[in-house]
């Protein structure tokens, strides 16, 4: 498992920081979002390997969210490509096994093209997260993401 205050100091911070979409509440959730989504320790989806980095992305999700968020906030995303040493992002979901600060830009992006600010309460980012990320409500999905974060921060 990757510790998660390295994951929040070395992948999160600089990530919203270099995107310009930082704040407390932005960086609680995204590493609450791996934390639920992977434990911070899974590269692929188990079993079926379909959703990948510690984000959890699923192809269609990353070739969306890539594009939109491009197209609606180009200089963001220019940052981002600048700050990772990238011309453009990888074609494909695949390197995000490799590549974190990709999966965090990419989980940071989903979350900025929803109109709603980010909650500050963690158990109001747990369902933020369910619903926006997670995409289907499951209040025992909620609880998970609850537990997950108090585990690793408190």
């Amino acid at each position: 498992m990757i510790d998660p205050w390295h994951f929040r100091d070395y992948i999160v911070r600089p990530v919203l920081k270099e995107m310009q979409c930082w704040s407390v509440d932005a960086e609680n959730l995204l590493c609450g979002t791996a934390l639920v989504e992977s434990r911070l320790k899974s590269l692929v989806q188990t079993p079926s390997g379909y959703a990948k980095g510690v984000f959890q992305i699923e192809e269609p999700t990353y070739q969306d969210v890539a594009k939109r968020f491009r197209e609606r906030h180009f200089e963001k995303s220019e940052r981002f490509l600048r700050f990772a040493a990238l011309t453009a992002l990888p074609p494909h979901a695949g390197l995000l096994i490799g590549n974190m600060y990709i999966g965090c830009y990419i989980a940071r992006a989903k979350y900025y093209l929803n109109p709603e600010p980010v909650p500050s309460e963690l158990e109001a980012q747990a369902e933020y997260w369910n619903r926006i990320y997670n995409t289907r409500i499951d209040k025992e999905a909620q609880q998970r993401y609850i537990e997950c974060y108090l585990k690793a921060y408190c």
